[in-house]
């Protein structure tokens, strides 16, 4: 007998299968790439790094694919100059357009939401997965501090 594994979906709780794809999940994606439930990610495919760190690659021209994961309303008020805007409520639509060998750095406000699609990333086999630790906050008060706050 297939084990259930039961997890809160915004309307109660409901059960997937073991081993399903996180990204590919019906019920609530990001609920198992938080959560970790349906699957984890392979080790030292994802990793976090700084704002400086990042700043530094894209000062050389060695920068990775820069995602934002943020939402529209986020994306208006202020973005990394380098980056391409993919928002996270969309992911089930552009997640499978990525190349699992490219190197990618994906960010949000704060680092949360990024870290799990990050390690949801590295768990569905991506290579070279990062987040900005601290999010594009952290990259405002360290690298851009005229960029506006929210």
């Amino acid at each position: 007998m297939q084990r259930r594994i039961f997890t809160i979906a915004r309307r109660g709780v409901r059960a997937c299968t073991p081993g399903r794809s996180t990204l590919e999940c019906p019920i609530r994606p990001l609920n198992h790439i938080i959560t970790g439930m349906c699957s984890s990610p392979a080790p030292g495919r994802f990793r976090r790094t700084t704002p400086r760190a990042l700043h530094d690659q894209i000062e050389r021209g060695e920068a990775p694919r820069i995602i934002d994961i943020r939402e529209p309303h986020e994306w208006a008020i202020a973005r990394i100059e380098a980056a391409e805007h993919k928002p996270l409520s969309l992911i089930q639509q552009w997640w499978l357009e990525l190349d699992p060998n490219e190197s990618f750095v994906f960010y949000c406000h704060h680092g949360v939401r990024s870290a799990a699609v990050g390690r949801a990333l590295a768990a569905e086999g991506f290579t070279d997965v990062a987040d900005i630790e601290g999010g594009i906050e952290r990259w405002r008060i360290e690298v851009e501090p005229e960029m506006p706050a929210y």
